[in-house]
């Protein structure tokens, strides 16, 4: 395999948000009615958008690329301490390590919110001479399939919003095409050693979810998840003041 799963996936395990009635503005961009957004008692996922909206004019899968393209380029420091990026002039990310640990976060009320849940990005060149496709395979074909594996063994992941646990979350699994990014070459020495600090492919797997607006508050997100054959488990929660 060509990276360990834990150090892959420790950077884009993000905090899970969701959110209320109370929370969730009314939006043109959403593509769901009034009427729908208020129904979070009956559609716990009202909240989110649906897996094939384009919010924003972009698919999941784009909105994806757009958070590796901004996790790659940060330094290793920034890349462990976690922090919150911004991905247009609408759209915030959130991107912590996974762990036990309790985090503070203030967001805009004029923000939507992108959230890898768990999510890695599968890259080429790498130092392994091995890692190569096979005769007449696509290098697309080949990102993608390896790809695979390292999210396959993460097991009851679930993520809730003051006690409101969002459904379905096998909905919102993602596999992007091959795109390109540039990523900090310090990130090799720490994160990823097929990092080169030039334009690279790669293509990006795993659970991934954008939150709609949401009105100003405080509230409470938990999120949890295991690897049994790692033998790892994790619990986080996420304070959040919008503002």
């Amino acid at each position: 395999m060509k990276k360990q799963l834990l150090s892959l996936i420790s950077l884009c395990l993000a905090v899970f948000i969701t959110m209320t009635i109370s929370s969730c503005q009314p939006d043109e961009d959403s593509g769901l009615s009034k009427e729908t957004n208020l129904n979070w008692r009956t559609n716990p996922n009202s909240f989110i958008y649906p897996p094939s909206a384009h919010p924003f004019g972009k698919s999941y899968e784009e909105w994806g690329e757009e958070f590796w393209k901004i996790s790659y380029a940060v330094d290793c420091e920034e890349a462990f301490a976690g922090g919150l990026y911004d991905l247009s002039d609408k759209v915030v990310t959130y991107s912590a390590v996974v762990g036990d640990s309790e985090v503070d976060l203030t967001i805009s009320k004029n923000d939507a919110l992108f959230l890898p849940l768990a999510s890695i990005v599968n890259d080429y060149p790498c130092p392994d001479p091995e890692f190569e496709p096979a005769e007449g395979q696509s290098l697309e074909d080949f990102l993608q399939e390896g790809a695979i594996p390292l999210i396959e063994p993460i097991e009851n992941l679930t993520f809730s919003f003051d006690g409101v646990a969002v459904e379905n979350l096998e909905d919102y699994l993602f596999m992007s095409d091959l795109f390109y990014f540039t990523g900090n070459p310090e990130l090799a020495e720490c994160y990823d050693p097929c990092i080169t600090g030039e334009p690279q492919p790669g293509v990006h797997h795993g659970y991934i979810v954008m939150l709609k607006k949401m009105n100003p508050g405080q509230h409470t997100i938990v999120m949890h998840g295991e690897i049994p054959m790692y033998e790892y488990t994790w619990d986080m929660t996420l304070n959040i003041t919008v503002e």
